[in-house]
């Protein structure tokens, strides 16, 4: 042990070693690599390669499940749940998820237009989510009103966290039933001219298209495919927005050390791009997904984090 060890307080030392466990951590977002000269090609950066792995990933998924629907049209609907099931289940929550969130952070394809085509227009309809509206709600509004309560549509501050499951089914309704009013109106109220008209088309493509494959095409399609995702992917996304709201000082409430928490030393932060780090995201949003550890463990965050009586947590997720 370092004269400099020696010195540091022990709970630093643990902070530091927790932290230490996810920097070194094996990665876990993805199933199989993607070729290399595909990554080279699309300007892929070395650190990135476990989203861009997701995102490939996802693609080979999607498009064998495509391929299959023509055999299955006259097969009984629950095989087509089963596929769009495993799917998900191998991918999406929370890899593709939190895939989605860092690269809408900063885009992992080059040229920039690229990424978000594929990822955030072609990709996430298969996992539940309409294209293109994930970075209005979350960049545009969740980060900018930083959970603050009537401002961001998804903040954890009007409800009772011991009072569960009300108040957590009562967030999510809110959420499924309301956000396609309820943001396009946020769009409105901030003069967001272009995201609005575009949040707007998006919602009425949605619905229409899946009217359209439910009426014309078959229902198990738009049911299995799209509809029962979003409702799936909904609720997992209001649990992870909730619990990571979950301590929000009443007092501090813009404070970024006290409207969140960090998890540190899970297995959680393998397969979420350490997504556990959440109070270091609120305070640097574009930093990237593999440097919040390290940001953690600065002599500065560090201090900060005491002075602003923040809250860590070990060996636990949302």
């Amino acid at each position: 042990m370092t004269t400099q060890e020696k010195a540091m307080p022990e709970w630093r030392q643990e902070l530091i070693r927790l932290a230490q466990i996810d920097i070194n951590a094996q990665r876990n977002e993805y199933l199989f690599p993607a070729p290399k000269f595909l990554g080279d090609w699309l300007g892929v950066e070395e650190r990135d390669n476990a989203l861009w792995f997701n995102v490939f990933d996802c693609v080979v998924l999607i498009l064998i499940n495509l391929s299959l629907l023509p055999w299955l049209m006259d097969k009984p609907w629950y095989l087509i749940a089963v596929l769009s099931g495993l799917r998900i289940a191998l991918l999406g929550v929370p890899k593709f998820i939190l895939a989605l969130h860092y690269s809408a952070h900063r885009p992992i394809i080059r040229p920039v237009w690229l990424n978000n085509l594929l990822i955030e227009y072609l990709i996430t309809p298969f996992f539940g989510l309409p294209p293109g509206v994930y970075r209005f709600h979350h960049i545009i509004m969740h980060h900018k009103e930083d959970n603050i309560y009537p401002y961001d549509l998804s903040s954890t501050m009007p409800y009772q966290r011991d009072n569960f499951p009300f108040c957590w089914l009562h967030y999510w309704l809110r959420f499924e039933v309301a956000v396609w009013f309820e943001l396009p109106f946020y769009l409105f109220r901030r003069q967001y001219w272009g995201m609005l008209t575009q949040s707007v088309a998006v919602i009425v493509c949605w619905y229409g298209g899946n009217w359209y494959l439910y009426t014309h095409v078959r229902p198990a399609i738009s049911l299995w495919l799209f509809l029962m995702p979003q409702l799936i992917l909904s609720m997992a996304l209001m649990w992870g927005n909730f619990c990571q709201h979950l301590f929000v000082d009443p007092q501090h409430f813009e404070d970024d050390h006290r409207l969140t928490v960090n998890l540190l030393a899970t297995p959680f932060n393998q397969v979420a791009f350490n997504d556990g780090y959440h109070i270091i995201h609120h305070k640097y949003p574009a930093l990237h997904w593999s440097e919040m550890p390290k940001r953690f463990i600065t002599q500065r965050e560090l201090d900060l984090h005491v002075e602003h009586d923040a809250v860590c947590v070990k060996d636990i997720d949302w």
